[in-house]
């Protein structure tokens, strides 16, 4: 082939490019190999540029793949005849072995015959735990999973010392979510089931007093509903469930959002709406009574339309966080779980859950509860709801007239306003920094005036009985308007 080319010669080269990267016209002033050459590298690196980027973009499971060459040996063998194959294919002699993984096995009863799925002993196999004989149960995918369409191999569970760090925004492709064993669970350390619970929470606070609790996959601090062993107080967050191939059941509304227990819906939608009742999305009916609600949306779920989704309401109306009724018993030397006072006569006890209150917290133990535990006093009792008052909250320090979250006990008055709020930073994990990154946190300070901080920012002294949220390394304290409005923090979610 000559440098020099003609048109015939140029258009012949192009009919057998491929499409996708190059034209079929070229223009005029083309005459030699190397102009050539230099031109279609223009259009090849145009092409590999978009391609990249729509891989990158879309996230292709099939790349788009076309054989490249040295573009100069491309055009040159485009002219050259095409040799004849002189050596013939050589026939397999060797037989396929079998994987080593299956040959280790110690009892395989079946064979794998689907070409969909692999089998569970090859996923056990990749495994990254450590096998080592112990008593800790793995929360691996290739343990807690199993197919319905795929037989399995029996084979010895995987112990380790440690469990798994697993990324929290991967999901096993391997798990067949639809088609999965409902019988196999999560299990804790000790080998019991793990149960999805929206109350997990609050029966963590009233036994130890946590407003937290902290994942024992991914080490991260729970403020949702959660999977849980209520023997081994045991606990593991939505993700690392979905990561193992579990999905607990929850009440989303049409944005996709979380639906949490709320107690201040009529009140909220009194002060906005001018009305002072609620409207169920699912039955259309009308109640001023706690529901399932989405603060962004205003969505609203009856308790009745969300016991039928499978999702049970957060209440302790004379009874304990499980729902058993109490009994009024007269043993001594008990201790109550809500004021934590000592118990001298008789008093109110769950026979079944180690839950047991005095006469004085039981006159309002029909009171309606929050979901989250950070609505509590500084003596760590948990908040009720009451009707229209008038009160001062403790937090704002503004006078109100509404419906509200109380402590009988302590005194401690929370408005709609701010139980929200807190809520809000608590349930999507919320914090914000000083100018040191450190984190404020969120404090309940109960103590005599003269030794009360004030607000860095607006130099307004605390109340003896007030939430506030500080450094505790800088000494910093902010009200919860100044912790609102100051613009020097940052926000991450964690």
């Amino acid at each position: 082939m000559s440098d020099t080319l003609t048109e015939n010669s140029i258009t012949k080269i192009l009919n057998k490019l491929p499409n996708k990267c190059f034209p079929k016209e070229l223009p005029k002033n083309i005459f030699t190999l190397d102009l050539l050459a230099a031109k279609l590298d223009d259009y090849l690196s145009l092409w590999l540029t978009t391609k990249n980027h729509i891989e990158d973009s879309f996230k292709l499971k099939k790349p788009i793949t076309e054989p490249i060459k040295p573009l100069t040996e491309s055009i040159k063998s485009l002219t050259e005849p095409i040799k004849p194959l002189t050596k013939p294919i050589k026939p397999l002699t060797e037989p396929i072995k079998p994987s080593p993984n299956l040959e280790s096995s110690n009892k395989p009863s079946e064979t794998y015959q689907s070409s969909t799925l692999p089998p569970i002993q090859n996923f056990i196999s990749i495994s990254p735990t450590n096998q080592v004989n112990n008593s800790i149960l793995s929360l691996n995918p290739s343990i807690i999973s199993t197919y319905s369409q795929a037989p399995l191999i029996h084979t010895e569970p995987i112990y380790f010392t440690q469990p798994p760090v697993i990324n929290k925004s991967y999901i096993n492709p391997e798990i067949n979510f639809e088609n999965r064993d409902k019988n196999v669970t999560m299990k804790c350390l000790h080998g019991h089931n793990l149960e999805w619970s929206y109350k997990a929470l609050i029966e963590n606070f009233l036994i130890f007093k946590k407003i937290y609790v902290n994942c024992e996959v991914c080490k991260c601090k729970l403020c949702k509903p959660c999977w849980n062993c209520n023997i081994c107080k045991y606990y593991v967050c939505e993700d690392c469930g979905r990561s193992n191939g579990f999905i607990g059941v929850k009440i989303l509304c049409e944005k996709g959002h979380d639906l949490r227990w709320k107690c201040n819906v009529s009140t909220v939608n009194m002060r906005m709406f001018k009305q002072s009742y609620w409207t169920c999305a699912v039955c259309k009916g009308t109640g001023n009574c706690e529901v399932w609600h989405c603060s962004l949306c205003f969505y609203s779920i009856c308790k009745k339309c969300g016991t039928s989704r499978g999702v049970n309401a957060v209440e302790m109306s004379n009874s304990c966080i499980k729902g058993h009724t109490l009994n009024l018993v007269n043993d001594k030397n008990k201790t109550c779980s809500q004021c934590q006072t000592s118990i001298k006569d008789k008093h109110y006890s769950c026979g079944i859950c180690p839950y047991i209150i005095c006469k004085k917290c039981y006159r309002f133990a029909d009171l309606a509860i929050p979901q989250l535990a950070i609505l509590s006093c500084p003596s760590s009792h948990l908040l009720r709801w009451v009707d229209y008052r008038v009160f001062r909250c403790n937090i704002c320090r503004l006078s109100h007239r509404e419906g509200n979250f109380t402590c009988k006990i302590c005194n401690f008055d929370v408005c709609s306003e701010c139980s929200d709020y807190l809520e809000y930073i608590n349930y999507y994990c919320i914090e914000k920094f000083d100018s040191n990154y450190h984190p404020f946190q969120y404090m309940l300070v109960n103590g005599n005036k003269s030794l009360l901080p004030k607000c860095s920012r607006c130099c307004n002294i605390f109340t003896s009985s007030c939430g506030i949220f500080a450094c505790q390394y800088c000494k910093i304290c902010l009200c919860i308007d100044c912790f609102k409005n100051w613009n020097e923090v940052n926000y991450r979610p964690r």
